[in-house]
């Protein structure tokens, strides 16, 4: 990969057929393209600082040129970026979804066999731990998504439920109570299911 002074330094060689000349030429164009950039830059960067009342007027303006289809109604007008309406729906529901990572919300159910007794008989022991962040990516995705994936995986249980234990947890959470009656959600993988790691959501209250 060539940077762009390599770029243009190749393209005009064939021209100019003489690296002295391509050198005397590189040194008259990098200070006006490095002119050029930051200008471009400055007024990017001024724009993102735009006081609510400009962006107001902006949007006054298209309204009456009749600019409709430059006027992005999703959008709240205090946005500092350059956000078209399904970016700003795509960001409130990342920014809602960030709540789940909680540590010790998602969890993973753990089955373990171990021996006990004289006899040796096997006890088969299950224990919740705190997800790692792969799992927690994949619930995530999971418990948002509006398709048969997502419906499976959330079981009986509603979004609503979700965000209700959420809830329930974060307040224990700040009052101090004993982490062990904190609601949770357990990932749990469908026993029934031999041949495909069937995963689905329980939440343990």
């Amino acid at each position: 990969m060539f940077t762009w002074k390599e770029t243009a330094a190749v393209s005009v060689i064939g021209l100019l057929k003489d690296p002295e000349l391509v050198r005397y030429f590189m040194s008259i164009l990098m200070p006006l393209r490095d002119n050029y950039i930051f200008d471009e830059a400055q007024k990017f960067h001024q724009s993102l600082r735009l006081e609510p009342g400009d962006r107001w007027k902006g949007t006054e303006e298209l309204k009456n040129n009749g600019q409709y289809h430059l006027m992005n109604s999703c959008v709240p007008i205090t946005c500092k970026l350059p956000f078209d309406g399904s970016m700003w729906r795509n960001s409130l529901a990342t920014l809602k979804s960030i709540k789940y990572f909680r540590d010790e919300f998602i969890r993973s159910s753990i089955v373990t066999t171990r021996r006990y007794g004289l006899l040796g008989l096997n006890g088969v022991y299950e224990f919740h731990r705190n997800a790692c962040f792969s799992d927690k990516i994949e619930a995530v995705n999971l418990i948002t998504d509006g398709g048969m994936r997502g419906q499976r995986f959330r079981s009986q249980w509603e979004t609503g439920d979700i965000n209700l234990a959420l809830e329930d947890f974060i307040n224990q959470e700040e009052a101090d109570y004993d982490s062990e009656e904190f609601p949770y959600i357990l990932i749990k993988t469908d026993p029934d299911a031999k041949y495909l790691d069937v995963k689905y959501l329980d939440i343990i209250n």
